[in-house]
């Protein structure tokens, strides 16, 4: 369970930097924000849609003794 939260974070982190890169990519071919952040909501929604249909299996966790 802690790998998975902190292969996670690394994942958002790693995320969060490439996509400021990129925006700033965008803004300097396209002259605007406007197009990055609309690419912002469409990953969001995306995000949003995907964790919508994340089913938790059957399997249960005990806790050790």
């Amino acid at each position: 369970m802690i790998l998975t939260a902190s292969v996670l974070w690394l994942f958002s982190q790693i995320g969060s930097v490439v996509f400021i890169v990129l925006m700033e990519s965008v803004k300097t071919a396209l002259g605007s924000f406007q197009y990055s952040i609309l690419v912002l909501v469409v990953l969001d929604l995306v995000a949003a849609l995907l964790c919508s249909r994340i089913v938790e299996t059957g399997k249960q966790l005990r806790a050790k003794n």
